[in-house]
């Protein structure tokens, strides 16, 4: 759903849905499954990922980076989006996004941007 709709929305949350060009079935697809996991999840789709993300912290912020986790599904591959990391458990010391992978096409995703 998330790379099929990439065109017309690319940050999938409660209050982005009731903004976008979607049809109201659409959005309320969207509203249903990603409430039956959490209701504070946020999906981001773009044609080479679409990503779950349930932490976050630093945006706005003048003296943090923004960051983010989550997991994510690849259908093309890690190679387009970022490095592969065999662990999350110390933080990069760069921005970028690290990938660790879980099974097929789905990774653990870190985001970490100035």
């Amino acid at each position: 759903m998330g790379i099929e709709d990439a065109q017309a929305i690319s940050y999938v949350s409660e209050d982005s849905l009731k903004q976008s060009s979607l049809t109201q079935a659409r959005r309320d697809e969207y509203t249903r499954l990603l409430s039956g996991i959490r209701r504070d999840l946020v999906m981001g789709v773009d044609a080479n990922a679409v990503s779950f993300s349930y932490w976050g912290g630093g945006v706005g912020l003048a003296i943090a980076r923004s960051w983010k986790k989550g997991i994510a599904y690849l259908p093309n591959g890690p190679k387009k989006v970022g490095v592969i990391v065999s662990s999350l458990d110390k933080l990069p010391a760069n921005d970028g996004v690290y990938l660790v992978p879980v099974e097929g096409n789905w990774y653990l995703i870190y985001v970490q941007i100035d």
